[in-house]
């Protein structure tokens, strides 16, 4: 950002100071130059009292400015210093009878004195104290003396106010100005109010006059040259400042003015970047998450078809295991049954082979004791016959349709498809609740071939004590 250069402060009339005294060639002239970068002051006259003189070379040579200077015609005189830094202000006087005044006030806000002369010839003084303040002599004209006081009441600014020789004076305040001259053109020359205000107004004792405006002068006739030349060259170079100036504060807000537009137009890139870049990190983000749950979707649902897979799998397995189990259960009961059968039918053979053995026993027994007796009482005896009555009897009861479990009931009951094992009702009712179908018809066609084989004598081969009296129930 580049500094904006100081600007030029005041309007050019308002840096001059003219004092005039008994005719043109008699005069003072301080000039407040600003370039903007520095100020400094040109003093200048010509022909005035040498108090006067002195004491403004002592200000230059103690580097302080003249602020407030004035002399009459009779020797009054005022001159008010300040350095260049605002430090080291006093003022100086002599010839006047407002010496007092002076004295009181001197060290006190800035001062201005003015001194002319009354119609009569005798001094006359205005002292002005900071804003408002003043004090008379008490010569003056009452329309001043009036003015002067309603501006005090009314705590207005009183601008300056200058006396000339005869009673005349200007006075400037914040209502405006306010004159009693005698010379018609200098007051034709303020009723015009032209190109600015009045800055100052000098009037010699001949009559020679000069008004400082913002902008310009106007001088009357009379006025010395050189005056008038200081004054043009003094308007001319402070125009040509206060240009350069003006352009130069000119470019440089127009440069910050620019540099203000690019630092806006790259904040507002900047800022679009980042909103470009936030739109791209949520879109981003966005999609991660839309990625994220879609896999993680995709993931549950191949664990979901994994898991019903293998549930699937599992019950498949557990029902082929089921179906194994069963027929291994199924399997299992046929070689216990066919064991346990094995076992009773070897129990039986042996206990036919112990039975045919004490058969033949008793039959030898039989024979040896039939021998024994007579001959009559041995013809009345026959073991043959009676054996034959027996299998007789046997193959007369399972012509009369006994059942084959318990020989006991009626066989009303076969198993199909093989038709084999006929028994009764209650018998089969009871068996086929304990065992399936088939284990019924492969139990059917096993004791079809026993029963062929005439192996089958009694359901206590088969059954325990409880089936056998579930059985016989």
């Amino acid at each position: 950002m580049v500094t904006v250069p100081r600007p030029i402060t005041g309007s050019i009339g308002s840096r001059i100071r003219v004092v005039l005294g008994n005719d043109g060639d008699e005069w003072l002239l301080l000039l407040n130059y600003d370039d903007g970068d520095t100020k400094w002051q040109s003093k200048d006259w010509k022909n005035i009292p040498h108090t006067v003189a002195k004491q403004i070379n002592n200000c230059t040579a103690k580097d302080r400015n003249v602020k407030a200077v004035d002399f009459g015609a009779d020797g009054a005189w005022f001159v008010r210093g300040v350095k260049s830094d605002g430090t080291g202000g006093h003022c100086w006087w002599g010839g006047t009878s407002g010496s007092a005044q002076l004295s009181e006030w001197c060290d006190s806000p800035p001062v201005h004195a003015s001194f002319g002369s009354s119609v009569y010839g005798a001094e006359t003084y205005a002292i002005i104290q900071g804003n408002n303040g003043y004090a008379l002599s008490g010569n003056l004209h009452d329309d001043l003396s009036d003015r002067l006081k309603r501006i005090h009441s009314r705590s207005k600014t009183i601008h300056f106010v200058r006396l000339f020789s005869s009673g005349q004076y200007l006075i400037s305040d914040q209502e405006g100005l306010e004159w009693r001259l005698h010379n018609e053109h200098i007051t034709n020359e303020l009723q015009r109010n032209q190109n600015g205000a009045v800055k100052d107004i000098a009037l010699a004792g001949d009559g020679s006059w000069v008004i400082i405006r913002d902008n310009n002068f106007v001088s009357s006739t009379g006025l010395d040259e050189r005056l008038k030349s200081a004054l043009s060259r003094f308007y001319s170079e402070q125009r040509r400042y206060g240009n350069q100036r003006s352009a130069e504060i000119r470019e440089a807000k127009a440069t910050n003015e620019r540099e203000r537009l690019e630092r806006e137009r790259a904040a507002q890139e900047a800022r679009e970047a980042a909103e470009r870049a936030e739109r791209e990190r949520e879109a981003a983000e966005r999609e991660e998450r839309e990625r994220v749950q879609r896999e993680t979707a995709e993931r549950e649902e191949r664990e979901r078809i994994r898991r019903e897979a293998e549930r699937a799998e599992r019950e498949e397995r557990e029902a082929i295991e089921a179906a194994a189990a069963a027929q291994l259960n199924a399997a299992t009961r046929i070689s216990s049954l066919e064991a346990a059968l094995e076992k009773r039918l070897i129990e039986e053979a042996k206990d036919i082979k112990d039975t045919e053995e004490k058969l033949r026993n008793r039959k030898r027994s039989f024979q040896e004791t039939i021998q024994s007796m007579p001959p009559d009482a041995q013809s009345r005896i026959n073991l043959d016959n009676e054996t034959s009555t027996t299998t007789t009897s046997t193959s007369s009861d399972n012509s009369n349709n006994t059942c084959v479990i318990c020989h006991d009931g009626v066989s009303t009951m076969a198993v199909i498809p093989c038709g084999h094992w006929p028994k009764s009702k209650w018998a089969t009712t009871t068996i086929l609740s304990a065992m399936s179908r088939e284990y019924a018809e492969c139990i059917a066609n096993l004791f079809g071939k026993l029963n062929q084989q005439n192996a089958v004598r009694r359901c206590d081969m088969l059954f325990s004590p409880t089936d056998q009296w579930a059985l016989h129930k």
